[in-house]
């Protein structure tokens, strides 16, 4: 699993290897895995948010050679199956397609979730801080399954936000990163 991640995710957009570990190790994350005989050709990383219905799909991925088969669209389709997230949303950071050298691939990605039934949380401003030193690549954010309406409080997006900063990247209130991002988002935000 440690191998694809490292595989699939820039370095400045993920975790050492040693803090995921800790984070399974700790219970944290919930690790969902596929296998293909006795080799491990998926995976996604599950954070709950405390205390809330949302839970971050922080990774997800799937080994090279077995992209485009079926394994990522089989799990975002079982999700509201599982007993553990049952009424919870998944929250999704996107690499922003307008941005970034691997535009083409950004908007096929995006493309893939929104086939699976996200949504975008539109005109929200989100950027993930740079994790290994680099700085904040700008981001989306989507939602999956399809939220109770088409709209969701600006309030709880801030909420989300602030959660994901505290507890994934250890950023508190007084962060200016996360200041400048909670301050931008409107009272009501759409749902594309």
């Amino acid at each position: 699993m440690i191998e694809i991640y490292t595989d699939s995710f820039p370095l400045n957009e993920r975790h050492s290897p040693e803090v995921i570990r800790e984070r399974l190790a700790r219970g944290g994350y919930t690790l969902i895995v596929g296998r293909v005989p006795a080799e491990i050709v998926f995976f996604a990383l599950l954070w709950p948010l405390e205390g809330s219905r949302f839970v971050l799909l922080d990774y997800m991925a799937t080994r090279g050679g077995y992209r485009g088969r079926g394994a990522g669209s089989a799990f975002l389709r079982e999700i509201p199956a599982s007993p553990e997230l049952a009424g919870k949303f998944l929250v999704m950071e996107l690499e922003s397609p307008a941005s970034g050298e691997n535009r083409e691939q950004r908007r096929k990605r995006v493309e893939f979730y929104r086939r699976q039934g996200a949504r975008e949380l539109q005109g929200v401003p989100y950027f993930m801080p740079g994790l290994a030193g680099g700085g904040p690549t700008e981001m989306i954010l989507m939602m999956l399954p399809a939220y109770d309406k088409d709209t969701i409080e600006g309030r709880i997006v801030r909420e989300i936000i602030a959660q994901i900063y505290r507890e994934l990247y250890n950023r508190g209130p007084d962060d200016p990163l996360l200041d400048s991002i909670t301050s931008a988002i409107p009272g009501s935000v759409r749902l594309i």
